[in-house]
């Protein structure tokens, strides 16, 4: 313990305070850099083209710059096709979009409206007479379980009690003998 002591100690505040410039400039020029000039992106878009030319992987980066991170589509697969829908994500939020529109464009009339609410209401409110029934048994059995366990627990406990209050009275007198003993001494 001494030696960690002595070695925050002998750290001088002129040599913290440059470690502390250095790296808060190292963090902030980190943080700050722009990324590749343009002059660079031609070159780095030729190797990229060689490289899928060469017959790497689908997930290289093979696209021109599109602006995602270092100037390119952070996933290759971001313009492609889904397997589910057959089209691309950018396809498919535009059909849900105009889906929501429509919905939204629907439900302009208030007597549709009100009538749609009703029907969910009227099926969530049989659902719940159903599932209300299921689960108060449910947490009922629970609580009954549970009221026994804390029951049996504390009956166990109070039956020990007495017992032990009386060891703890004994063993606080013998201290107490053992103490005016050692002082009359």
């Amino acid at each position: 313990m001494k030696r960690i002591i002595n070695l925050i100690r002998s750290f001088q505040p002129r040599n913290l305070l440059i470690v502390l410039l250095a790296s808060s400039l190292l963090i902030f020029g980190t943080a700050c850099n722009q990324g590749p000039a343009t002059a660079s992106d031609k070159t780095v878009g030729e190797e990229i083209t060689a490289k899928s030319d060469r017959g790497y992987d689908s997930l290289d980066a093979r696209d021109s710059a599109k602006g995602g991170m270092n100037n390119y589509n952070d996933d290759v697969r971001y313009d492609q096709p889904l397997k589910s829908t057959g089209k691309t994500p950018n396809e498919k939020a535009k059909t849900l979009i105009n889906q929501a529109k429509s919905q939204v464009n629907s439900q302009d009339n208030p007597a549709e409206f009100a009538e749609g609410v009703g029907e969910r209401a009227g099926k969530s409110l049989k659902q719940a007479q159903k599932e209300i029934p299921q689960k108060l048994g449910e947490r009922k059995d629970e609580l009954v379980n549970a009221t026994q366990d804390k029951a049996s627990n504390l009956k166990g406990k109070l039956e020990n009690l007495p017992e032990k209050a009386s060891r703890s009275l004994d063993e606080a007198g013998d201290r107490v003998q053992k103490t005016q003993a050692e002082l009359s001494n």
